[in-house]
């Protein structure tokens, strides 16, 4: 039984420029994550938000600890005015050449809330 023929076209310009991959060594470290809420006005992209923390995270001392940052919950509702809503992000922070004490990530975790606290339509 004949198979349909198929056909692609691909940009092999396209594929060089982006490079390999560059590959980082895994930490023996363990990372921690810190959850933190915060209200904002309803009109305020989490996006926009994230972007903020990640370029923040090179003028913050030690920010380059920051792994991820990432949102995992949105809500607006009872107990929400209607023009707001709020946003949990999860941080990670790990450190490649040693354990994290609480004192640094609690540091870290003040000056990455600050960046976002600083904002007008944020709290």
């Amino acid at each position: 039984m004949p198979r349909p023929a198929l056909v692609f076209e691909m940009s092999l310009q396209a594929i060089l420029k982006q490079g390999l991959p560059q590959l980082s060594p895994v930490s023996r470290f363990p990372s921690v994550s810190r959850d933190l809420a915060f209200v904002m006005n309803a009109d305020v992209a989490s996006g926009d938000v994230l972007a903020k923390v990640r370029r923040s995270a090179s003028s913050i001392k030690r920010g380059q600890l920051l792994r991820e940052v990432s949102v995992f919950d949105d809500y607006r509702g009872a107990g929400m005015a209607s023009d707001e809503k709020s946003l949990a992000f999860r941080f990670v922070l790990q450190d490649t050449e040693k354990t994290l004490e609480d004192a640094e990530v609690d540091s870290l975790i003040q000056a990455f809330s600050k960046v976002i606290i600083g904002e007008p339509n944020y709290s």
